[in-house]
């Protein structure tokens, strides 16, 4: 490493490296957690939309995740073998399908976010509320100044589109 860089630089590049980890390992446990409860990564967050939104279209999905329609209709395929949702077609526009969860859909979701929930709970054990809300203020100003203007306030599928967009044209693959 660069005898140049200070002590504080050290640091800095130390909690970003550790920022990094902690996300990277949170996204390994939630690909176990989902797996393990029939989901691949990526559904839980479709199939929670088209609960949210019964007879909601693939375009629909696809805007509203901010991922292409090709891969949305893939993922319905699978889902729609899974019998974890149903795609009717819409009897005032032929050309238009409706997607709605189903029971066993609901199910497998259900215990996705409670896996996802004892994650987040295993996560913070053994902090106070006091740690917690100050953790929670510190990486609300990290967030803000990484941010700036160009990011402020914007939703995480836009963060997630415009991270899949660099990526692509990079030419690497490391986002879902």
């Amino acid at each position: 490493m660069n005898d140049s860089f200070s002590s504080e630089s050290r640091i800095l590049h130390g909690l970003m490296q550790l920022l990094n980890r902690v996300h990277l390992l949170h996204r390994i446990r939630l690909y176990n957690a989902g797996s393990k409860n029939g989901l691949y990564p990526g559904q839980p967050p479709v199939l929670e939309y088209i609960w949210q939104h019964p007879g909601c279209t693939q375009k629909q999905v696809a805007d509203f995740l901010r991922v292409s329609s090709p891969s949305i209709a893939t993922s319905v395929k699978r889902m729609q073998k899974a019998g974890l949702l149903e795609k009717e077609t819409d009897p005032e526009n032929l050309r238009c399908s409706r997607l709605t969860i189903t029971e066993l859909g609901l199910k497998q979701l259900d215990l996705c976010w409670a896996a996802f929930q004892q994650l987040d709970e295993n996560a913070f054990r053994g902090f106070s509320q006091e740690e917690l809300e100050a953790l929670r203020s510190y990486l609300a100003r990290v967030e803000e100044n990484l941010a700036g203007e160009e990011f402020a306030s914007k939703p995480f599928p836009v963060l997630l589109a415009a991270a899949r967009e660099m990526d692509q044209e990079a030419g690497k693959k490391s986002f879902p």
